[in-house]
């Protein structure tokens, strides 16, 4: 947070009651509160200079380190994550090395969304994965008995594309005699694109967050509950779960906005900026910047927060040569570092790759070395293999 007024707004539901002003000691913003405080929503407020306007602002915001929120990500929940039940959840299921991973990748609301062996409620959510006997269930048996190790989820972050309450969301309206060469059929998804319920999530808000719209509450803990029981289903059928993380860029900026959260919290400190002052995009949102410290530790805090509190199995990381070589450095020594004894995970087995892509701002090491192709031997971060593919894709 920065100097200034930071009140945090406190309320019992989701929506404000009042506030309770934080105390800022030796540069840092901290504040002790009761028990019965557990379960309610709070914002943080804050008054600084943001480069966008070139003046004071006073800007309101969730807390960038939620672990669960309201709906849409207007408020954070003050809650104690419980441990996770080691004892009642089914095992990881075993692997030998992070070579023999065989992955297939998966989108949520995809599996089941149209899947009528799914109870209604659980289609397009995060407990379509842990019932038993459905047409998705037998086909990902059938894969892992076939050798697949791994199931990579699109992004299950709090992104923003999705309005998260089911009320605020519109299915298209499908024409009935549109033939296959029509174009009816886009333009009925393209009317109700703002609202509808589909999109890959490549636009993060809350980075440890559970994406609400695939839960059968957006407000408070069920977003959580859900996502584990996800992951515990998957382990069930002898899967291993990557979470897709899209650290790179933020889907909002500058000083309003509910989907600007780092861009309020510390103007102008967590975005790579170009020398006028305006936020790179070359990611095709708010690029990150990964090279100052507070973004490099939240990178890194939230990989290890998936790790221990969602068991999430490995990471795969969205366009990964926009971060820096030492964050996805640090990102597998802290994945190594949690142990069997100590955590219940076996760290080193924890797979991280992603786009080792280098375009943009960072090409040719402009921001410093980047976790790009070139940059990764020997690191134990394995990348996708661009060579290859602009081979099939016949580009220079």
């Amino acid at each position: 947070m920065t100097p200034g007024e930071a009140p945090r707004h406190l309320a019992k539901s989701a929506k404000p009651s009042h506030q309770t002003p934080k105390a800022l000691e030796d540069g840092v913003w901290r504040l002790s509160c009761p028990r019965r405080w557990a379960g309610k929503y709070y914002t943080y407020r804050v008054q600084a200079f943001h480069p966008l306007t070139g003046k004071i602002e006073t800007m309101e915001a969730p807390d960038p380190y939620s672990v669960t929120c309201s709906a849409d990500a207007e408020r954070s929940l003050l809650c104690r994550l419980p441990a996770w039940d080691t004892a009642s959840m089914p095992p990881v299921p075993p692997f030998r090395h992070r070579a023999d991973a065989v992955i297939y990748e998966l989108h949520v609301r995809d599996f089941s969304a149209r899947d009528k062996s799914v109870a209604s409620g659980r289609r397009g959510r995060y407990l379509a994965f842990e019932q038993e006997g459905t047409n998705g269930d037998r086909h990902l048996r059938k894969l892992a008995a076939a050798g697949m190790t791994h199931v990579h989820l699109l992004p299950t972050f709090d992104f923003g594309s999705v309005p998260e309450r089911a009320e605020d969301r519109a299915e298209p309206v499908m024409p009935t005699k549109a033939g296959p060469d029509s174009e009816g059929q886009q333009m009925a998804v393209m009317e109700v694109a703002e609202k509808d319920a589909f999109n890959w999530g490549y636009d993060p808000v809350l980075y440890g967050v559970p994406e609400g719209s695939y839960s059968s509450d957006p407000d408070g803990m069920a977003r959580v509950h859900e996502h584990r029981r996800m992951i515990a289903g998957l382990h069930k059928k002898g899967l291993r779960v990557v979470a897709d993380v899209v650290f790179n860029h933020a889907f909002g900026s500058g000083p309003v906005g509910n989907h600007s959260i780092l861009d309020k919290c510390v103007p102008g400190y967590y975005l790579r900026r170009r020398e006028d002052g305006r936020v790179e995009n070359s990611t095709c949102m708010n690029n990150t910047a990964t090279e100052r410290y507070m973004m490099e530790r939240h990178v890194v805090d939230m990989v290890r927060h998936w790790a221990i509190e969602h068991r999430m199995d490995g990471f795969r990381f969205d366009l990964m040569g926009h971060i820096t070589l030492a964050c996805i450095q640090k990102c597998r020594a802290a994945l190594d570092e949690l142990s069997i004894q100590e955590h219940g995970i076996d760290g080193p087995r924890l797979l991280l790759y992603g786009e080792g892509w280098e375009f943009g701002e960072i090409e040719g090491g402009a921001r410093g070395d980047t976790a790009c192709q070139r940059h990764l031997a020997g690191t134990g971060i394995a990348s996708f293999n661009d060579h290859l593919r602009g081979a099939v894709r016949d580009l220079d």
